[in-house]
């Protein structure tokens, strides 16, 4: 694990694990995605392959929950509960 990793893991903002495989599948999205648009098998602005990557990474992070704390949208819940 990187030094950021680490600092991010023992300030709790990420949790301890090893990320190897679920990194090396986001690498493969990538490549197989750029690949197919430069050799214009996928017709699409760069826009919108950056934008289909990102959503990829996020899906990605979202599945994995790599934070040790709760989500934004789980936040958001226990606020609605916590309201009067």
């Amino acid at each position: 694990m990187s030094g950021g990793a680490a600092a991010a893991v023992a300030r709790g903002e990420l949790a301890d694990g090893d990320y190897t495989l679920p990194l090396d599948a986001f690498i493969g999205t990538v490549n197989g995605l750029l690949h197919d648009w430069v050799a214009c098998h996928a017709p699409a602005t760069f826009d919108a392959v950056v934008d289909e990557l990102a959503r990829q990474l996020l899906l990605s992070l979202d599945t994995l929950n790599l934070s040790s704390r709760p989500s934004s949208q789980g936040r958001r819940d226990q606020a609605r509960n916590d309201a009067p």
